[in-house]
């Protein structure tokens, strides 16, 4: 793969051996003109103890340097003896193989210049020469400032190999490690990417198989949250078309029959009969109604007009409103209105829209006699609006489902009373509009409790006040 992750890899792993082979040999170089040199010139002053002793010889013999003055060939003589004492005197032309002849000064007792380097370096160091324990002379050693070109030839000959060779068997290692790395960094990778494909193409059900817990592993998860997220929410769209199908379906179909009773002159066309169609288009428009306020919400198309307001005076206007249909219900409502005000931002016809919804739903879905209770508390920085009926209750595995739109029980709590099953699913958006959120929990009058929280109003938040 052209500059993927193996090339990559390889690349990036070659670069920093070659830094680090670069700085290594650079501190080797440096290092060995220092401490390779310092050790020759400590160990040249070691070895020097035979150049001392020939040398006071040679005074013990003489008598004085004159001979070192005027034969130079005995100065070199005494100097290969000193390098190879085994060996033979050398021919004049033999080379100073440790360029030792530079580095030496021989100075008489009273330290005048008898041979050898007139300036010894300021570090030489200085071996006394006795003879019967007096000081005849000095013989100044100068340490190495400099391999000879031999030397430092076969030196940098030597490390040339060894840098080429370690150079070599890095980029082998360096390739070696790149293919496993990548390998293992890039098979989940593709894992991932061929089941993005599967996901691309509609098949919602791929997973990826997760091992570990790096990075990698993380991916996986997040992977696999995206596909269950995106096969809930394609299962709730096909649940969501067949349910308004089967919501479309029901009204219509009574709607055909009664308009062919009518035109086959099966039912006389009456008040009656056109009240009932009336009830049939209403339920119709009200449906159609309440999936255009979901569509707007969805979108951000529902207008808003946020401004102060007394949610406490609207709740008890929309519970005055509609206690006339809880009581055709049969059921009971039990409302104590706040003490004081309740303020909070947002918009009056869209609040008045949530607690008709909450209020329709508790009359459609509760068993007369029944009862309906409304409860507004303030709760910290919140307001919180309770209303709660009798039975019949709701499972406890459908409370978390209540919200989404269409969502029915066909057991205690059927929609006997022919409602579009969108008006907690709007009541819930509505409430999210305002900053707020709605809960469902069972109520202690054995029904269904829904529980609304919307944020006080800042200049409201100094006052408190006990459960209505």
């Amino acid at each position: 793969m052209r500059g993927g992750i193996t090339v990559r890899l390889f690349g990036a792993m070659l670069a920093c051996i070659a830094l680090v082979l670069g700085i290594m040999l650079t501190a080797q170089r440096l290092g060995f003109q220092h401490s390779f040199l310092s050790y020759l010139s400590q160990q040249e002053v070691e070895r020097a103890e035979s150049l001392v002793q020939g040398l006071s010889a040679l005074y013990r013999e003489q008598g004085s340097w004159q001979a070192l003055r005027r034969d130079h060939r005995l100065w070199r003589r005494l100097l290969w003896q000193h390098q190879h004492p085994a060996g033979e005197s050398p021919a004049d032309s033999q080379p100073d193989v440790l360029a030792l002849a530079p580095r030496l000064t021989l100075l008489d007792h009273r330290r005048a210049l008898v041979i050898g380097n007139p300036r010894p370096a300021g570090d030489a160091v200085h071996r006394a020469i006795l003879v019967e324990d007096v000081e005849v002379g000095w013989l100044v050693i100068s340490p190495y400032t400099r391999l000879t070109d031999a030397v430092d030839l076969q030196f940098e000959a030597q490390q040339r190999r060894v840098a080429w060779l370690g150079a070599l068997l890095a980029v082998v290692l360096a390739g070696l490690t790149a293919v496993l790395l990548a390998r293992w960094f890039v098979a989940p990778l593709q894992r991932v990417a061929a089941a993005s494909r599967q996901l691309g193409a509609g098949d919602y059900r791929v997973r990826v198989p997760i091992s570990g817990r790096d990075e990698l592993a993380s991916l996986g998860r997040d992977f696999n949250r995206l596909a269950t997220a995106l096969e809930a929410n394609e299962q709730a769209r096909r649940d969501f078309m067949a349910d308004i199908a089967h919501e479309l379906r029901t009204p219509l179909t009574v709607l055909r029959g009664e308009l062919e009773a009518l035109v086959d002159g099966v039912r006389p066309v009456n008040r009656p009969a056109l009240v009932s169609l009336q009830q049939e288009v209403a339920t119709l428009s009200q449906l159609v109604e309440d999936l255009r306020q979901l569509a707007l919400s969805d979108r951000g198309g529902l207008s808003y007009h946020l401004l102060p307001l007394d949610f406490a005076e609207l709740v008890a206007d929309e519970v005055q409103a509609g206690q006339p249909a809880l009581a055709d219900a049969g059921l009971e409502l039990d409302h104590r209105p706040a003490p004081g005000r309740a303020l909070v931002r947002g918009d009056r016809e869209r609040l008045r829209q949530l607690l008709r919804n909450l209020l329709t739903n508790s009359q459609r879905y509760t068993d007369a006699p029944g009862r309906v209770r409304v409860r507004l508390a303030a709760a910290g920085p919140w307001w919180r609006l309770t209303v709660e009926d009798s039975a019949p209750g709701v499972p406890p595995e459908h409370l978390d489902r209540l919200f989404e739109r269409l969502h029915r029980l066909e057991a205690s709590r059927s929609r006997r009373s022919g409602g579009s099953g969108l008006g907690l699913a709007i009541a819930q958006a509505i409430a999210r509009a305002h900053g707020g959120d709605i809960a469902a929990r069972a109520s202690e009058l054995g029904g269904l409790a829904v529980e609304v929280t919307l944020p006080r109003e800042e200049s409201d938040h100094a006052s408190s006040h006990p459960d209505c």
